[in-house]
């Protein structure tokens, strides 16, 4: 059977193009509102410094001049935001792909719901379940980081297989396996584990059914052949096998970034909308087990658990995240929501009492209104961090007016760097070999900030360090908050650090610069900031 394609979908039932329509829009809204984004999230700023020194000609590099290093973690993301960086509004440019991306996310996901047996009231039914999660939307859409790439590109492999998985099969879906298979070690550094997940289950389910599962084969030779070329180029251009991103994650020790991964799972798996998603997968899947579905919707039945357990057993190990919204998880997402559509719709296709269904309509949009409320309350956790890359950004530019540009050491190195044309120290190490190869291993360090280490600082010896967005008056009697002062262990208190700088405030920048700089600060306009620590 060939799955119809979804603008004839959308042709042939009006109320399914409504109700995808109605959800991009309405999503895109609330979102917006809710967050009020410009720049993308402060990583996502990373990734755009790589970009536009690679479009600028200056190489692969944070600083120009400076270090071969790899702090984007997406190689793929990397290149096509260079790629944009070319054009006169690159920012514009790559928040349209984001858009773009996320479409077709949701078509994907509106074409698996069909592909697995569901009707076109199945296929609204899906779209309609995506307003349950604003967070997905918000990460997406408008933090401009390569999660919207690793979710595209997981839903497009996934569809790609179910294609194949058809009783005809479709030169689409060998065309978008083989593409899978060659970017999405690409896309992120987990991909290369991702897709032989995936193609390892497909392997078991053909061998089971005593089906041929070459192509599978295939694709993962062809993905591995394509981890191994860029380790090699990895090799030779960084040093490194893997993203120097990496390193400085690693400087976390194992069992306190286990523990910080079940937090991230558990807490993941006790939202309400997780439950009641899963619980409607569930179900889907075993209704799907105990009829006689078409061999795509047995594979899926098949394939959404073993990714959902896997992919919750690789971000325990790794240590989880410490964004809001979960970004590493919503990948389930669309993947997911077509098997609760697909069971949400035989429900209702089995009570035909309006009342039923006017009832089960009802508390669906209560329950929907109750998550678009919260997420407009608490931004899904990341309204700050669209924060703290729009303040860097006017902190660097302010600073970029002194006379001279001096050195500076921050802890949110993505914005600030897109402003400041000098050099920038990343004192977590995902931007510095050096900082992030320190070898010190914290145990009580959050993941992704324990790689400072002050002996590196001080052979750097920046002259400005930790600027951040505020005023002279702004009450907080610290130039860094209480998170960054616990995850450079008090660095500021100490003595030596004391003797060496001093605190200056000028609206907006807030700032310790070294003594030597005092008298050039405050024939500037700065004055001394007093703090308390």
């Amino acid at each position: 059977m060939k799955s119809s394609s979804t603008l004839r979908g959308f042709r042939n039932n009006p109320a399914v193009l409504i109700c995808f329509a109605v959800t991009i829009f309405f999503q895109l809204t609330l979102t917006y509102y809710a967050l009020k984004p410009r720049v993308g999230f402060d990583d996502a700023n990373i990734t755009q410094v790589y970009a536009r020194h690679l479009a600028e000609g200056h190489g692969y590099v944070y600083n120009i001049g400076g270090e071969r290093v790899e702090g984007s973690t997406s190689l793929l993301w990397t290149l096509i935001n260079a790629a944009l960086f070319l054009t006169p509004f690159p920012i514009l440019m790559i928040t349209a792909l984001s858009g773009l991306l996320t479409v077709g996310t949701l078509v994907f996901s509106g074409a698996i719901t069909r592909m697995i047996g569901g009707a076109s009231g199945a296929v609204a039914l899906c779209y309609l379940l995506f307003n349950f999660f604003p967070g997905f939307f918000a990460w997406s859409l408008w933090s401009l980081m390569d999660i919207t790439l690793w979710v595209f590109a997981i839903c497009g492999l996934v569809w790609s297989m179910l294609r194949i998985e058809t009783q005809s099969g479709s030169w689409p879906g060998y065309f978008g396996l083989l593409l899978g298979a060659c970017c999405l070690p690409l896309v992120r550094p987990e991909g290369i584990g991702v897709a032989q997940g995936l193609f390892a289950i497909a392997i078991y389910f053909r061998w089971h059914t005593r089906r041929s599962f070459g192509i599978y084969v295939i694709a993962g030779l062809l993905s591995v052949a394509v981890i191994a070329a860029v380790t090699i180029w990895r090799l030779q251009f960084f040093g490194y096998p893997v993203p120097n991103t990496f390193y400085a994650k690693t400087s976390t020790d194992l069992f306190g970034q286990m523990s910080q991964g079940i937090s991230y799972v558990g807490s993941f798996l006790t939202e309400t909308t997780t439950i009641i998603l899963f619980i409607g997968a569930a179900l889907s899947i075993a209704m799907i087990n105990a009829s006689s579905a078409r061999p795509a919707a047995r594979f899926y039945a098949l394939l959404v658990p073993y990714v959902t357990i896997g992919g919750l057993l690789v971000y325990v190990i790794l240590g989880g995240d410490h964004f809001g919204s979960y970004r590493f998880l919503i990948y389930i997402l669309p993947l997911a929501i077509p098997l609760a559509a697909h069971a949400l719709a035989e429900f209702v296709a089995a009570y035909s009492e309006k009342l039923t269904k006017i009832t089960l309509s009802l508390v669906l949009v209560f329950y929907a209104g109750l998550t678009w409320g919260a997420f407009i309350v608490d931004g899904g956790n990341v309204r700050h961090e669209l924060r703290i890359a729009e303040g860097s950004r006017i902190v660097g530019t302010e600073l970029a007016k002194l006379p001279s540009v001096p050195s500076v050491a921050i802890i949110p190195a993505g914005g600030f760097k897109m402003a400041y044309p000098g050099t920038v120290y990343d004192v977590l190490g995902l931007n510095w070999t050096k900082m992030a190869l320190s070898g010190d291993v914290r145990t009580d360090a959050l993941k992704n900030h324990g790689g400072f280490n002050a002996e590196i600082f001080w052979e750097a010896l920046p002259e400005i360090a930790f600027p951040r967005y505020g005023a002279c008056d702004d009450g907080q009697a610290m130039v860094m908050d209480d998170f960054g002062f616990n995850i450079t262990q008090g660095f500021t208190d100490t003595e030596r650090f004391q003797a060496h700088y001093i605190a200056v405030c000028k609206e907006p920048v807030v700032a310790y610069v070294a003594r030597p700089l005092e008298s050039m600060m405050l024939e500037n306009g700065y004055h001394p900031y007093l703090t308390d620590h």
